[in-house]
């Protein structure tokens, strides 16, 4: 027979075994350190200024630190597979747009990751329109004016990109071969130096997002011609479609860009429910779509199902393209 005062001792070892148990998992639920999130492109660009407006106030849904690093190169490869190459813990997330997740993976052969299986979807964030503007050098004033000087003057136009593979270069390139226009292409880091490029007069012609061009459009630093959307942008209600450009080859054509967030493929699925959670709450307050709308983007808080099928039909709309082109995909 066992003593009542051994029998209240195993007791009171069991509770304490299990409130220890307890406060160890409490201790490591997720997220319980710093979580990176990486930016594929230079500082200034649209994925970083997207990245840095909702980590702000995703971190504070997380009750967890926020740490934006930029992996600029490759046309996002560099950052992606930094991605790719952390630890899948759920601690490092990344910004993705086409380029990275649509584009590269149908021009390039060895992009080295298959954007359907290589990721865990979380949400994609925004959408934004293009802008085509062009360097006060070009003297034209809309885009039709553009089109019959560039072709009359086939060796005098150059337009910046973030390299062969970035969404700026696919846009650009796909209007170029669409309307029989020339152009030297010059590669930038990404978006954010092009830009300075176009405003130092280094390129004459730009496809950039609206937001982070529209300050020099207003003030008459450049001239834009004509918008990507299917509809006009409020923040530039006077520059037109480009299918109301009149132009035959343009009459339906449209793009509209977006930045979304993934993780590494296999991270544990408390840590994917948790981020999944936790970025639809924080995309969906007015704080955040005020944010965005200040700056010409539209939040659109895709969830990820959702965000993996906008995927699979972004890679079958670019091959496409790609064929139409007559492009070959690069090994």
């Amino acid at each position: 027979m066992k003593h009542p005062l051994n029998q209240f001792a195993l007791m009171a070892g069991l509770i304490t075994l299990g409130l220890g148990c307890c406060n160890a998992f409490s201790q490591t639920a997720y997220p319980n350190k710093t979580i990176t999130l990486i930016v594929p492109t230079a500082p200034g660009g649209p994925i970083d200024m997207t990245a840095r407006i909702v980590a702000k106030d995703l971190s504070s849904e997380l009750a967890q630190a926020i740490v934006v690093i930029n992996r600029p190169g490759g046309s996002q490869k560099i950052g992606v597979e930094s991605l790719l190459s952390a630890p899948k813990d759920g601690y490092t997330l990344a910004a993705v747009s086409p380029a990275s997740m649509t584009i590269n993976p149908v021009i390039e052969k060895s992009v080295g990751y298959d954007p359907l299986k290589d990721f865990t979807y979380l949400a994609n964030g925004i959408e934004y329109q293009s802008v085509l503007v062009v360097h006060p050098s070009v003297p034209v004033k809309t885009l039709a004016e553009f089109i019959a000087y560039a072709k009359a003057n086939p060796t005098k136009l150059s337009y910046g990109s973030g390299g062969n593979g970035s969404s700026m270069q696919f846009t650009t390139s796909t209007f170029l071969n669409l309307t029989n226009v020339e152009a030297l292409q010059i590669t930038y880091k990404s978006s954010g130096p092009a830009m300075l490029g176009l405003l130092g007069g280094e390129v004459n012609m730009l496809m950039p997002d609206l937001g982070d061009i529209r300050q020099y459009v207003t003030n008459g630093t450049v001239t834009a011609l004509a918008v990507t959307g299917s509809e006009r942008n409020k923040r530039l209600p006077n520059v037109p479609t480009f299918p109301e450009s009149g132009i035959a080859e343009l009459k339906n054509w449209t793009y509209t860009g977006w930045i979304g967030f993934v993780a590494s493929a296999g991270i544990p699925p408390e840590a994917a429910q948790r981020l999944q959670s936790a970025l639809q709450t924080t995309l969906k307050t007015d704080k955040m779509k005020e944010a965005f709308d200040g700056i010409g983007f539209k939040v659109i808080a895709t969830p990820p199902l959702e965000f993996k099928k906008q995927i699979a039909d972004g890679l079958e709309s670019n091959k496409k393209v790609v064929k139409a082109m007559g492009l070959k995909p690069a090994s």
